[in-house]
This record gives structure tokens, C-alpha cells and sequence, in this order.
């Protein structure tokens, strides 16, 4: 699919996800693009998806990505338990729990000093939901998950639906829109949010401003 395409389903399942009856799929594309300083710059591959998930099938495993193997080293339970639920999804092919539906939408640059990845995925259950958030640039080590659990059904699915896509006009901004509109809305009672970074001491630790590599292996186990 293009890019518009990605962006044009993406709008179209939030409008009745998750009761919109829907077959597991990942729609992807893979292209070339200038970066945000086209002057003197070269041309970086971008891969782009979406992915709808429930128990009807599970998907191959995006496990090429630069956060496939991240594992946050040091977080609560509570934000290690929702990462992993839904990194068993993407990048393990593991089909979701019974009743669960998944929707996740993200972008990866290669190349250089310029290299990201971005996501944000919304996991339904039974009765309630889990956002998720993470940046991750692989150059300088740095990255960012945060993730509200508990949230009522009713709040998410109010908020996803009643969304104004003026302005969103490529698969980054809509990841940054998503997660703008989530995490910025007050915090629904009985909720919880937490946030994990990585740990930028740590990572140099007597290492003589060299990277600690057991601590780098930590954070992206093999």
C-alpha cells in the first residue's frame, strides 16, 4: 500500500475500532524519501505500518525492526507486563489473548545519525484498555516508552473516535498525533500511566564515555 493509503485505514478502522468486525492484517510499505532537510541530504528507506490484531490468526513476526528485541531493563511490572503483551504480537507472531484486539501504527528510518523508529498501539480487552508509546533512536541509544493501563473502554474508544486529522499528513505525525491525543487528555480515574527511559548514566558507567555493552545487551536481548 502507499503511505496515504496506511494513513486513509488507519482513520477508518478508529472510527469503530474495536467493534468494527476486521481480519488480522498488517498493511506495509517500504520506500525511499528525502529526510526533513532534503539540502544535502540523501535518500533513507522508511518502512511504514499498521497492524489489526485479535485471536483469529496471528501475523509473521516484525522482527527487523530496531526495537524488536528492546527490553525494557529496570521497569515497573506493571509497564513490563503491557510492553511485552504487545511485543509478543509484533515482533513474536504471537496471536493476541482471547478477546483481545490490537491496533498499532508505526514508522522506522534506516540510516545514520537519522535513524528512529516510532510506535503507538492500543490493546482492547475484555473490559479495558492499554496505550503504548515508544521512540526509539538506535544511533544514540536513546528511547522512550509510556504507557497507560486501566483505561475504560468507553474514554478510549470516545477519544478514538472523535479525533480531528487536520494536519496529520504522514504515518510519523499520525504516531505522534495518536499519542499526543492519548497521553495529553487527563488520566481517567482507576487508571495508571508510567514512563521508561533508558538510563543514560548507566549506559556510559565507567566505560570512559564508551558504551557499557552488558547493559546495551540488557536492553536488546538476543
Amino acid at each position: 500500500v502507499t503511505p496515504p493509503e496506511l494513513q486513509s485505514a488507519v482513520k477508518s478502522c478508529l472510527e469503530g475500532f474495536p467493534h468494527k468486525r476486521f481480519v488480522s492484517q498488517r498493511l506495509e510499505t517500504q520506500i525511499l524519501e528525502e529526510g526533513d532537510k532534503p539540502h544535502g541530504s540523501s535518500q533513507s528507506n522508511y518502512f511504514k505500518f499498521a497492524q489489526f490484531a485479535s485471536q483469529d490468526a496471528a501475523l509473521p513476526a516484525l522482527d527487523d525492526l530496531h526495537m524488536s528485541r528492546l527490553q525494557p531493563v529496570e521497569a515497573s511490572a506493571c509497564l513490563l507486563q503491557e510492553w511485552e503483551s504487545i511485543a509478543n504480537v509484533l515482533f513474536h507472531g504471537s496471536r493476541t489473548l482471547p478477546g483481545a484486539k490490537l491496533l498499532a501504527v508505526g514508522e522506522q528510518r534506516d540510516g545514520g545519525r537519522n535513524a528512529y523508529t516510532h510506535l503507538f498501539a492500543v490493546a482492547w480487552t475484555i473490559d479495558k484498555c492499554t496505550a503504548v508509546y515508544c521512540h526509539l533512536d538506535p544511533t544514540y541509544v536513546e528511547c522512550e516508552i509510556k504507557v497507560r493501563g486501566g483505561l475504560p473502554i468507553q474514554w478510549m474508544n470516545h477519544l478514538l473516535s472523535s479525533l480531528d486529522f487536520d494536519g496529520v499528513v504522514n504515518v510519523r505525525s499520525l504516531v505522534e498525533f495518536l499519542a499526543a491525543c492519548t497521553f495529553g487528555d487527563k488520566l481517567p480515574s482507576k487508571a495508571w500511566e508510567d514512563s521508561w527511559e533508558i538510563d543514560q548514566s548507566r549506559l556510559y558507567e565507567e566505560c570512559d564515555g564508551e558504551i557499557n555493552e552488558k547493559y546495551l545487551e540488557q536492553l536488546f536481548r538476543a
